[in-house]
Order: structure tokens, then C-alpha cells, then sequence
């Protein structure tokens, strides 16, 4: 391994986690006394419970959490120091971090309130599992071993735990355990040094196959003609291998667990995860889902950057329960998009034939009859954009609730055809492009209108963002935040031509620099306002301004 890695946070986490351990019976305690380091270091407290609510209770991964989620790296030192004060740790601050696995900031717990609430014994659960891991991982006792399958394997029955969990036992014992993430995983599996050696890891692992990685992992390690000497070489490996590849699009969708939740594991998502990702109130989600359920069709509206394209998806998962892309259809409309394209039509075959071709909503529909016990959700983006009376022809009739199951015949093939009952539609609406006309009577008839409001002002998005590198950040959505009021007031304009918040929302949050803001004002903000008010270059130049003083 290339000698300038620094594992200096291997040795500091094991002292961290073993200090950690007194505090089982004291989480009270624990919790208070983290607060008051975070806030004598001037650092927000994690989000350990939903806004407006005193946090009481934390399991010891989710602490681990909040120094090892993307974050800067000075942000990262911050946290670190703030837990070592509170338990006493004389252990030198690492200095590198070289093979440490982070968590997205987004998902930055392992439990989850709704089922606190409900009296599950998650957290207990956890602790357990810290205890058991650390007793292991030290002793390696068979009566370690056998009490460490027992507990792991009721953990990661556990709402919120996925891979997550293997994560979390490589930061508290990374010389024990692996991490099992989706880069790692990749990794072993490609790696000729482990081919033969491990059984292909497809789902979570029990507790026993777990520790069969691990120990293998570990003897690999010991053998003098083995690269990685340790676990942690090999983590870190497996990132230096998965930075060297091409597809830097990967890195977003690992990050966010969505090939996590797609491999045969456990995929729920229930109306808690949306509610984190989407910056909406429980009340507005609430309406959604209730709508979607009365009319069968409801269109999200909204101005550019309110998240309607991201919160459609997740809202079909939420209402699914599950992580389900099989039973999603993702269309965009534009104005050439044709009936051809999604009912039915002739196509040609390259040989100067014509053939008749289904097309994409038509094979949807026929997939949803096949499993009617099941709900499919087809999400079209900018609906407004295509002509749906020529799109849907004959079948825009059975769009409405009450004529879902008649039958119509198809134009070309004369072949009788429905909507099934189980279809719902999620229609998108860019309510500030002036070029497309408001959606008449016939399509509004058919769905319910929901308007998406940029969430600049609301706790979650401000717990989002509350670990952006950039200290401007905050100042810089308040002059937003004005500047939507200023839109709204304006009777040129309007509510719908509020600026969103997905502007400065990037995958990692470590992006929100000060230079990553200034291109984000200039290049995207700037722009829109001189769209908006073309004829008003001195209110362009206000704003203008005022944004750019928020950054200075």
C-alpha cells in the first residue's frame, strides 16, 4: 500500500468507542452532555430527533455518525473533538482518515423515530450490539462470537438498518470488522486477490456469514505475500480503485444507498424516509398521498428547483412501501411526443417496413394488470408539455377514477384495452415557463393540483444544510427567501415563479463552498431573474446585489 495513507483514526476510534461503552446506562446523561460540547464548540446539534423535539435517547453508531457523514474536513475535526471532550478521550485527534466509510448526511441515523414512538426497543437493541461487538472484536471468545450473531441478527431486522449496520461495527472495531457498503463490496468482489476466497455477498448477511467475511478478511490480511495488511488497507483500496474509475455518477447514487436498496435486501421506504429526503410538512404529505388515492392522478406544480421530479418518485416508494423501480414508468413530455409513442403505432423496422409497436404506457399497463394486487405508479414529467388528448387519444377517457376497467379499442390494432385500477398517475408542472400554456379543463378534471413550495424557511431543509462548508450559506437563503416574497408580490409574476431550493441541494453537501454559491448565483439565479423581469434590469440589479452581499 502506498506509504503516505494515514490510519491515524483507526487507533483514536477504538479509544473513542471503548469510552463510549460506560454510557449504555447513562444515555440521559450522554445525550445532554453532547449537546452542551456541540454548543460550546458552536457546532448544530445532529439531527437525532425531528425538528422541535429535545432529543433524550441515541445509540452509539448514530454518535459515531456524526463525525463520519460527508462533511468538510474541518467540520469533520470539529464534531470529533466535541465527542473525545465529552468522554474523556486523552487519545491523540487523528490526523488522516485514509479508508473510513462515510454516511450520507441525509441518513444520518440508525433508528428511526416513528418506530420510538411505537415502543420498539431499537436503541436498547443497538447498545447491545456495541457491547457485544467490542467484546468480540477484543476477546474472540466463542461465547463472544455466538452473542454477537444473536443481537446483530435481530438488529438488522431493524427499521433503518441495512447496510448501514457493517458500517457502523468498522468504525467502532475497524481492524475487527468490515465495511460492506456498496465501493467495498465491488471491490472484494472484483479483486483478484479475494476471488475464490469469499462467497458473493447479493443481500445482507446473517450474523455467522458476516463474521465468515470478517475472519477471512483478517487472515487474508496476515499473509506476508497479501497487498492489505489490514482491514482498514483494504477499505481504503477499494475507494483509491473505486475514484479511479470513469463514472463519477456512481459516487451520488452509493452515497444515497439507492444500489444498496435494489440488490435483494431490505427496501422499505415508508412515509418517515420521504419525509426526511423531501422538505415538506407530515400535513402536505399527507394531502398527497390522500389525493393520489381519491382521483388516482394528481399533478405536483411548482416553480423551477422545488424538488417535484425527486419528491414524485419517493412519494410513489412511500405509498409502495418499498423500493421499487419495476412497478415506477418515468416519461418525459414534449411537444413532438406522440400518441405512437405512448399508446400504440407503426414504426419502422430499417428495411423500409413498417411494423405496430406498443408503446411505453400501454406495456405498462399490461404489466399492472398482471399483478393487481399490486399499485404501479406512472410519473410524467413536464406533463403540460405534450398534447394529452392526442398522447392518450382514445384512452383519456379512462383517466378518471370511475372509468378505470372499461374498455376502449385501440386505434391501430383494434384490440380492446384499460387502464387498470392499480395504475396511478404522478403527473410534473413547471409553473414558470411561459411558453407552454396553462393545462385546460378536460386534464384538470382528471387530476388533483398540488403545489410544491420552495422550503428555504423550513427546519428540514435548514438541518440539511446545516453542515455546508460555506458560512454564507445561511445569510445567502434569507436574501432567497426574500427574494420569493419579492416574486410572489409581483403581479407579473406570481407564486409559481418562486426560485426552489434544489439549487443548493447537491448530493454532497461538502459542494456548498463559497465559490460553489457564487457560480450557482451567477450562472443559475442571475439568469432566471433577468428571464423573469426582462423589462426591469434595475430590479435585476437590486437583487443582484443583495445576493452578492449575502457572499461577501
Amino acid at each position: 500500500m502506498d506509504t503516505k495513507t494515514n490510519y491515524s483514526w483507526v487507533k483514536f476510534h477504538e479509544t473513542l468507542a471503548t469510552e463510549l461503552l460506560p454510557f449504555a446506562n447513562k444515555r440521559q446523561e450522554l445525550v445532554k452532555q453532547l449537546r452542551d460540547s456541540y454548543e460550546r464548540h458552536g457546532l448544530k446539534l445532529p439531527t437525532w430527533a425531528p425538528a422541535g423535539t429535545v432529543p433524550t435517547d441515541v445509540d452509539p453508531f448514530t454518535i459515531f455518525c456524526s463525525f463520519c457523514k460527508m462533511m468538510t474536513p474541518a467540520n469533520r475535526m470539529q464534531y470529533t473533538r466535541a465527542v473525545a471532550d465529552v468522554l474523556g478521550v486523552s487519545t491523540e485527534l487523528p490526523t488522516g482518515f485514509d479508508g473510513i466509510s462515510l454516511m450520507n448526511p441525509m441518513r444520518a441515523a440508525f433508528y428511526g423515530w416513528e418506530a420510538l414512538q411505537n415502543g420498539n426497543k431499537d436503541i436498547d437493541n443497538l447498545w447491545s450490539l456495541f457491547e457485544a461487538a467490542i467484546r468480540y472484536a477484543d476477546t474472540g471468545t466463542p461465547g463472544s462470537e455466538e452473542d454477537f450473531i444473536r443481537i446483530y441478527d435481530t438488529v438488522t431486522t431493524q427499521y433503518a438498518i441495512k447496510w448501514n449496520i457493517t458500517m457502523g461495527l468498522f468504525w467502532i472495531r475497524p481492524r475487527s470488522f468490515i465495511n460492506l457498503d456498496q465501493v467495498c463490496r465491488k471491490f472484494l468482489k472484483e479483486n483478484g486477490f479475494f476471488q475464490g476466497k469469499l462467497p458473493e455477498i447479493k443481500k445482507l448477511p446473517d450474523g455467522r456469514e458476516y463474521l465468515g467475511i470478517c475472519k477471512t478478511c483478517r487472515e487474508l490480511a496476515g499473509q506476508e505475500a497479501f497487498p492489505y495488511k489490514s482491514i482498514p488497507e483494504i477499505s481504503s483500496a477499494a475507494w483509491i480503485d473505486f475514484h479511479a474509475e470513469p463514472d463519477e455518477e456512481l459516487e451520488q447514487v452509493l452515497q444515497e444507498e439507492e444500489a444498496d436498496d435494489t440488490d435483494g435486501n431490505d427496501t422499505t421506504y415508508t412515509k418517515a424516509d420521504f419525509l426526511r429526503e423531501v422538505f415538506i410538512t407530515e400535513a402536505r404529505y399527507d394531502q398527497m398521498a390522500a389525493a393520489l388515492d381519491y382521483k388516482y392522478n394528481i399533478i405536483l406544480r411548482g416553480a423551477p428547483g422545488v424538488g417535484k421530479s425527486f419528491a414524485a418518485k419517493r412519494l410513489a416508494y412511500s405509498l409502495m412501501g418499498v423500493r421499487d423501480d419495476s412497478r415506477i414508468c418515468m416519461i418525459q413530455f414534449h411537444h413532438s411526443y406522440a400518441y405512437e409513442d405512448f399508446m400504440q403505432g407503426y414504426k419502422p423496422t430499417g428495411n423500409g417496413q413498417f411494423t405496430l409497436q406498443d408503446g411505453i404506457f400501454l406495456n405498462f399497463c399490461h404489466e399492472a394488470a398482471k399483478h393487481g394486487e399490486l399499485t404501479y405508479y406512472c410519473i410524467i414529467d413536464e406533463i403540460n408539455r405534450g398534447d394529452l388528448n392526442k398522447i392518450f387519444g382514445e384512452a383519456f377517457l379512462l383517466l378518471e377514477k370511475d372509468k378505470r376497467g372499461t374498455e376502449v379499442q385501440l386505434l391501430y390494432s383494434q384490440q380492446k384495452f384499460t387502464i387498470p385500477s392499480n395504475v396511478r398517475i404522478i403527473g410534473m408542472m413547471n409553473t414558470a415557463d411561459r411558453s407552454i400554456a396553462l393545462i385546460d379543463h378536460a386534464l384538470r378534471r382528471r387530476f388533483a393540483s398540488i403545489e410544491m413550495e420552495p422550503a428555504f424557511d423550513t427546519e428540514a431543509f435548514k438541518a440539511a444544510v446545516a453542515d455546508a462548508p460555506s458560512p454564507r450559506l445561511k445569510a445567502l437563503c434569507s436574501v432567497m427567501s426574500a427574494l420569493n416574497l419579492a416574486i410572489g408580490d409581483d403581479c407579473s409574476l406570481g407564486k409559481g415563479y418562486r426560485i426552489g431550493h434544489s439549487y443548493f441541494c447537491p448530493a454532497d453537501m461538502a459542494e456548498l463552498t463559497d465559490e460553489r454559491l457564487r457560480a450557482i448565483v451567477d450562472f443559475e439565479i442571475v439568469p432566471l431573474l433577468e428571464e423573469y423581469w426582462f423589462d426591469e434590469p434595475d430590479r435585476v440589479g437590486e437583487w443582484t446585489s443583495k445576493l452578492h452581499a449575502a457572499l461577501s
